[in-house]
C-alpha cells in the first residue's frame, strides 16, 4: 500500500482578500519605463527631461495614498473595538 501525499492547494481559498486596482509594483515599473522613455526622448527634444520631476510627484503622490488606505476589514474592526469598549464602559457603570 502506497501513502498518498497531500498536495496544496494552488489558489489562495475563497475568503483570500484579493486586491484590486493596479499594485504599487506595477506603477513604479511603468514609472521605470517612463523615465527611461524621458531620456530617450531628451535626444530629440531638449526639455523634455523637465518632465521626469512631475512624473516622480505624481508616482510618489500615488504610492502614499494607496499606502494611506485602510484596507476593506479595517472600518469594520474599528466600529467593533469601539462597540465593545462601550459596553465594557456600560456594564461598569451599573
Amino acid at each position: 500500500m502506497r501513502a498518498t501525499r497531500l498536495r496544496a492547494p494552488r489558489f489562495p481559498p475563497e475568503s483570500a482578500e484579493i486586491p484590486k486596482g493596479l499594485s504599487v509594483w506595477s506603477v513604479v515599473r511603468w514609472a521605470l519605463l517612463a523615465w527611461i522613455a524621458l531620456h530617450i526622448l531628451e535626444v530629440f527634444f531638449l526639455r523634455a527631461g523637465m518632465l521626469s520631476l512631475p512624473l516622480f510627484l505624481l508616482v510618489a503622490g500615488w504610492v502614499l495614498y494607496r499606502f494611506k488606505q485602510p484596507s476593506r476589514g479595517a472600518a469594520g474592526d474599528t466600529l467593533r473595538r469601539l462597540a465593545e469598549r462601550v459596553v465594557k464602559e456600560f456594564n461598569q457603570r451599573k
